[in-house]
Order: structure tokens, then C-alpha cells, then sequence
């Protein structure tokens, strides 16, 4: 388990991933695995995180078009 580098509770969706919580990218890609093995999702490969809420948006859609 990767361990954040930024205080999760201060954390808000216009948060930038690379900027402001300092995910580089091989922590994007063990982000990118837990949230599939977590909610049951395939992320594209192509699909670029910008902020947390594009995270938030991309899970949120990929587990509602699930069911």
C-alpha cells in the first residue's frame, strides 16, 4: 500500500494530482490499480487524472454504468 504524501483531510477535488499532492507517476499507476481492484473497473490506459475530481467523476461513471 502506497502511503500519501499530502494530509488526506485537507485534501479537495480541485486538487491537481501532480502539483499539489505530488503523485508522480508510477503512484498514479498503483492508484490507477487499487481503484480497479477496489470498484471493479478497467481504467483506460489513455485516460489522464488531472484532479481529484476527474478521479472522483471517472469512478463515479464507470461504476454506474456497471449496473
Amino acid at each position: 500500500m502506497v502511503k500519501p504524501k499530502a494530509d488526506l483531510s485537507k485534501i479537495s477535488d480541485s486538487d491537481n494530482l501532480i502539483t499539489d499532492l505530488a503523485i508522480d507517476s508510477l503512484s498514479m499507476l498503483l492508484m490507477s490499480l487499487a481503484i480497479e481492484n477496489k470498484f471493479g473497473i478497467q481504467i483506460d490506459a489513455k485516460q489522464q487524472f488531472l484532479t481529484v475530481k476527474d478521479v472522483v467523476d471517472y469512478v463515479g461513471n464507470a461504476c454506474n454504468s456497471k449496473e
